[in-house]
Parts: C-alpha cells; sequence; structure tokens
C-alpha cells in the first residue's frame, strides 16, 4: 500500500484517539521519540575550524534573514568540504503578527544549538518548543526539498479528558485533523501553513496548527503530518491536546485557542 495512503487511514478508519473534554491548561507532560540531542550524535566538526566560521557567520544574522523573507529561509555559505547548509523556518502566523516573536525564537533555538552541539557538523533546534515552535537546522549537506523525520519530539496535556460521547468526539477531531492536513500541504512554495477549529458543543471547540517548510511538496508535506498524527494517537492516547515536532513539519491541537 501507498504510505502516504497508509498513513492517512490511520486518521479517516477510525484509530481514533479516544479524547474528553477539560479546561484549557498549558502542556506539561512531554513523551520524546528522538530529542534534539540525538542528531547532534553525528562526527564533530572539532579541528574544523572553517566551518565552524560558517557556520557561526550563518547564525550571526539568521533571525533578520528569516523574518525579512517571510519566515522562511535557506541558505548555505563556504565550499567542500566546508560548505554549511541551513534551513529556518518561523510559525506562519508568528512571523505573519510579529517579526520579534518569529525572531526571538529562532535566536532561542541557535543559542539551544550552541550550548548542546557547539562541536557537531549538523544538529537540530525547535526553539520554544511546544509553545512557539520554530525550526532552526545545519548540516554539511543539502536538505532543502528533502523530508525528513527524526529526530522528533512529541509534548502532551497531562489532564486525561472524560465526555459522555467519545464516538462524537472522535469522529469531530479525525475529521478536522484531514481537513488542516490538507489546508496545509495545498499551501506555496512560500508557506505550508493551516489552522483550524470544530464545535464539540456549544462550549467546546477543538483548535489546530500544522506547518510543513514549504519546500517539500504536498504528498511529501501530507504524509509527515499524517506520520505525526499517527504518532500522537499512539504515544499520547486519552490526554487533551499536545504537539508533534519534526525536523520537515509540525503540528498542535488544543481544546483553547493558541494561535493568533
Amino acid at each position: 500500500m501507498n504510505p502516504l495512503i497508509s498513513a492517512a487511514s490511520v486518521i479517516v478508519t477510525g484509530l481514533a484517539v479516544r479524547f474528553a473534554l477539560i479546561g484549557p491548561g498549558v502542556g506539561q507532560g512531554t513523551a520524546t521519540g528522538q530529542a534534539v540531542e540525538g542528531i547532534a550524535r553525528q562526527p564533530e566538526a572539532e579541528g574544523k575550524i572553517t566551518y565552524g566560521r560558517n557556520r557561526d557567520l550563518i547564525f550571526s544574522s539568521l533571525a533578520s534573514d528569516v523574518t525579512a523573507n517571510g519566515g522562511f529561509y535557506n541558505v548555505s555559505i563556504g565550499q567542500d568540504p566546508d560548505r554549511v547548509y541551513a534551513i529556518s523556518l518561523c510559525r506562519g502566523d508568528v512571523n505573519s503578527s510579529s517579526e520579534s516573536d518569529c525572531a526571538s525564537c529562532i535566536n532561542s533555538g541557535i543559542q539551544d544549538i550552541m550550548s548542546k552541539c557547539p562541536n557537531q557538523k549538523q544538529a537540530l533546534s525547535w526553539g520554544s518548543a511546544g509553545l512557539l515552535p520554530c525550526i532552526v537546522r545545519y548540516a554539511s549537506s543539502p536538505m532543502f526539498g528533502r523530508m525528513e523525520l527524526d529526530p522528533f519530539s512529541a509534548g502532551y496535556n497531562t489532564g486525561d479528558i472524560r465526555t459522555n460521547n467519545l464516538t462524537k468526539f472522535d469522529e469531530i477531531w479525525e475529521g478536522l485533523m484531514v481537513r488542516v492536513v490538507t489546508e496545509t500541504s495545498h499551501g506555496s512554495s512560500r508557506l505550508k501553513f493551516g489552522t483550524g477549529e470544530a464545535n464539540v458543543t456549544l462550549f467546546q471547540k477543538i483548535y489546530a496548527l500544522m506547518q510543513c517548510t514549504p519546500d517539500i511538496s504536498q504528498q511529501v508535506c501530507e504524509y509527515c503530518l499524517y506520520q505525526s498524527l499517527s504518532y500522537f494517537q499512539t504515544c499520547c492516547y486519552g490526554k487533551q491536546g499536545g504537539y508533534v515536532l519534526r525536523p520537515s513539519c509540525f503540528l498542535r491541537w488544543d481544546l483553547y485557542p493558541f494561535y493568533c
């Protein structure tokens, strides 16, 4: 079976997460697949002075370069074997509403990398993950147009949800996720971003936000997001809301508004 169709069927055919309703709360739990440090376990660039300088040169203006280019920036500097490739992405609603928030997230990602992976040839950070995610990546080989699923991280709200009608909630949740995946993946080569909401009751809604790096195709974006939804169902069964962060896509959903 086509892996995209297989991944999508996890949502569409009713392998639903059984969630219920509680009040708003900030996500506290985490279910990490492979944390930021996972990608740092690569050959060190120690002694590669030119490589390090090229990376630092990219980092020195990365925040302003990302905001100046609409929230997504792809760059490379240097000559092989010291050439450094970098990709950086801000959340779609954040860059459009506040360039300073975008820049702050990028800078926090840079600081995260430099504190944890100062001598690695490639590294990744999501900045202030879970609440205001962004993507900061660099490597010694090209990344543009190539989907990466690992490393990844997932988090969830610690409160368990109760409802008298799981079937209805599951159907509404699944329908919303499919709609937002479709909206996100059908974005442009500049922005693949989507949000959506669905009424559960007169007083309760589900909110969702998804984004892919815009260099990947529609189908690849869909695959990345469906893999993330499938993982969330496995890791965080019965929890209210949460997120999954990957190098090429991320998503978050909750029962209260959290996006612009």
